[in-house]
């Protein structure tokens, strides 16, 4: 999937709603950033459930 969006002045990119809605992301949420092979990858940080933190 590819989609367009733009640098703001503020260096702020919007995603694009489709890929919002591919990667479950909400107003919010942390994202990681980092450069692949030149490639900019953006991945979702997914809060840790409570089993994950050991708290039952």
């Amino acid at each position: 999937m590819a989609s367009m969006s733009r640098v703001g002045p503020k260096g702020q990119v919007v995603l694009p709603k489709e890929l919002r809605d591919e990667l479950r992301t909400m107003p919010g949420d942390k994202v990681t950033f980092t450069l692949e092979e030149g490639r900019l990858v953006l991945l979702p940080i997914k809060a840790k459930t409570a089993s994950e933190l050991g708290v039952s």
